[in-house]
């Protein structure tokens, strides 16, 4: 580091914490209000899946010359996730219960196409050139990761306020 070169950010602060008070206090305001993890949060989960969902789907429809109808399939779930966000934020069993249940099916149904994109069949033959390969493969890949973390999410979220009730 060059001596004209300002010090990084922090060196500064830990400086003034150490010798002022009131700088170490104003420090501490910016620290988050409490201990609040992702299990405690689904709709911020259930928000990262539905959006990849969306993002996912709409760029496999139009990356497809032949526009196939089967692709807006998880564009059309990704609004739905979306549109029971608020209602998972606010608590609402019945809607969490079905958001499980659709992330769940159309992680298990992409997890499935994305073994059949990775591991082809011999008999069946390849239609596709392997980039489109590659693009299936990484599409798929990314809808089942994001929608096995969010049925995770959801999962420990259950199991977390089951724990809080039967403690109380």
């Amino acid at each position: 580091m060059h001596l004209h070169q300002p010090l990084p950010f922090f060196i500064p602060m830990l400086f003034a914490c150490k010798y002022n008070p009131t700088a170490l206090a104003l420090v501490t305001i910016h620290k988050r209000p409490n201990n609040m993890n992702i299990v405690e949060r689904p709709d911020i989960a259930n928000n990262i899946h539905a959006t990849t969902l969306v993002g996912a789907g709409l760029t496999s429809f139009f990356l497809n010359e032949k526009r196939p109808k089967t692709a807006l399939i998880a564009p059309a779930v990704g609004g739905a996730l979306l549109f029971m966000s608020p209602a998972l934020k606010s608590g609402n069993k019945s809607v969490a219960h079905v958001a499980v249940s659709l992330t769940s099916v159309l992680a298990a149904v992409t997890g499935q196409m994305l073994t059949k994109e990775l591991w082809p069949k011999k008999e069946a033959g390849s239609t596709f050139p392997k980039a489109v390969h590659n693009r299936r493969a990484a599409i798929f890949g990314t809808m089942t990761l994001t929608g096995l973390a969010a049925v995770g999410v959801y999962v420990a979220g259950f199991i977390a306020k089951r724990k809080s009730q039967k403690a109380s």
